[in-house]
């Protein structure tokens, strides 16, 4: 499995995964999604009783103009967020784009009021370690079957932290 990183926009076509808040809230690129759709993904969540809460997800098949589908993860409340439920989260995402069958999909890393730096990273990491398999010694068949080739996780692009300068000083606790 191929993962890239981007700058933050809005997935335009093909499979998108975004994120809501307790109580289904859209925000950011998400609303902005929402609005290219002209309401389908809000009324969809509505439709499904999609609340928001923590690893509820909700599908939407052909939401509107060049998406195919849209994965929406519920995330609780986000500020309570940790870096294990954000590994947890992709390896989350990981499972329905399998379960799905999906080759490619854009995941918009947009998670309001979470305090953690590395999102992006902690969800491709759980990610990758959900699609592991130990088959170097398994006889070789014709690809695998329903495992994601391609993730793009856009995110907002933080400036570089730099070290402390003094050697006793310690690191940031979102990087150690």
């Amino acid at each position: 499995m191929k993962v890239t990183f981007s700058a933050l926009t809005a997935p335009r076509r093909g499979t998108a995964v975004i994120f809501a808040t307790q109580g289904a809230k859209l925000q950011g690129v998400a609303a902005s999604l929402d609005k290219a759709t002209g309401g389908q993904i809000a009324k969809a969540l509505k439709a499904a009783k999609f609340d928001g809460a923590k690893d509820q997800t909700a599908d939407i098949l052909a939401p509107g103009g060049a998406l195919e589908r849209v994965f929406v993860m519920g995330l609780g409340d986000a500020a309570k967020l940790e870096a294990r439920d954000v590994e947890y989260l992709g390896g989350g995402i990981a499972g329905m784009l399998q379960g799905a069958k999906t080759e490619t999909a854009e995941i918009a890393v947009e998670l309001p009021g979470c305090k953690l730096d590395n999102v992006a990273a902690l969800m491709a990491s759980g990610a990758k370690l959900r699609n592991y398999a130990f088959d170097s010694y398994k006889s070789k068949k014709n690809g695998k079957a329903g495992l994601p080739n391609a993730l793009t996780f856009s995110a907002q692009i933080l400036p570089r932290r730099r070290r402390p300068s003094s050697p006793t000083a310690p690191w940031p606790k979102a990087c150690t």
